[in-house]
């Protein structure tokens, strides 16, 4: 049997390696096993549909990607997934007019503020951006929903940066003290 470091997850690199040169097939299974009923318990939750019946009201959010070389092929994915309102993050003035002629006929009800827009198939009130950041990266809106009129908050926060100094979140940190302020203010 011939195992390649390379293929393996670094965290069972080491103990795998060493049960092999000792032929010890119990130890190699537990080798393997260990990360990996590990990264289930952490990771395993994220990769299963979690739809639950008994909801009047679908959100779905998506990272659109201001240099998306398809906006209608991905407006049209986003509508096959059914949802009542749509959170698009990263829209751009170029892409921002393709997605809004892909959604007006299922969502006709939108409201855009910079880079981040929403589409609902039912009336929006109340919105408006929501200062996190020099320029425009959040908003809100309530949505004139069959249960009730929830506020929807769409966000795209500053990412993490790596400087001379390492990583820095200041920015990110700040702007979600920002955001987290508005929500809890919330009725």
């Amino acid at each position: 049997m011939h195992v390649a470091a390379a293929e393996l997850p670094p965290l069972g690199t080491g103990l795998v390696a060493a049960a092999l040169l000792r032929r010890a097939s119990v130890a190699v299974v537990v080798a393997l096993l260990v990360p990996a009923v590990v990264w289930l318990t952490v990771f395993g939750g994220i990769l299963v549909d979690k739809p639950s019946p008994g909801g009047d009201l679908t959100v779905g959010s998506h990272n659109v990607n201001q240099a998306d070389p398809d906006p209608a092929g991905t407006a049209r994915s986003l509508l096959a997934a059914g949802a009542d309102v749509l959170a698009l993050e990263e829209l751009s003035p170029t892409t921002a007019p393709a997605y809004e002629r892909a959604l007006a006929d299922a969502h006709p009800y939108h409201f855009q503020q910079g880079t981040v827009g929403l589409w609902s198939v039912h009336p929006l009130r109340d919105a408006r951006a929501v200062p996190i950041m020099p320029w425009t990266r959040a908003m809100r809106a309530t949505v004139d929903a069959p249960g009730g009129r929830p506020a929807v908050y769409v966000a795209r926060l500053p990412s993490v940066r790596v400087g001379l100094s390492g990583f820095t979140a200041r920015a990110r940190d700040e702007a979600l003290d920002l955001l987290v302020a508005e929500v809890r203010g919330e009725p």
